[in-house]
């Protein structure tokens, strides 16, 4: 499980907490904080280490989205017609087109 391999012996602790929903979690899900921003930074203080790592999740991108119209547009600027483009040159071109 990847959360028992990230986290300490107290990160494990207050996952199980989290679970229970017993204590700090307890309250803020009868209050149904449901903003997962303030949620975590109101755990901050007595669940630091699981906090931190709920907020660094939270950074993750839901989808692929951007990536793919990453390549899509490099798909313009590296096509069969020009390509003797190095690498530099064609992400200098990319800049370009997105600034």
């Amino acid at each position: 499980n990847f959360l028992l391999n990230i986290l300490d012996e107290k990160g494990i602790v207050d996952l199980h907490t989290f679970n229970e929903r017993t204590g700090i979690f307890q309250t803020l899900f009868k209050k149904h904080v449901e903003d997962p921003i303030i949620f975590w930074d109101m755990v901050k203080v007595y669940h630091p280490n699981l906090s931190s790592l709920a907020l660094r999740l939270q950074e993750i991108p839901a989808s692929s989205a951007q990536i793919e119209r990453v390549f899509s547009n490099w798909s313009f600027v590296q096509s069969p017609i020009r390509n003797r483009l190095d690498f530099e040159r064609s992400r200098k071109l990319l800049h370009i087109y997105y600034t």
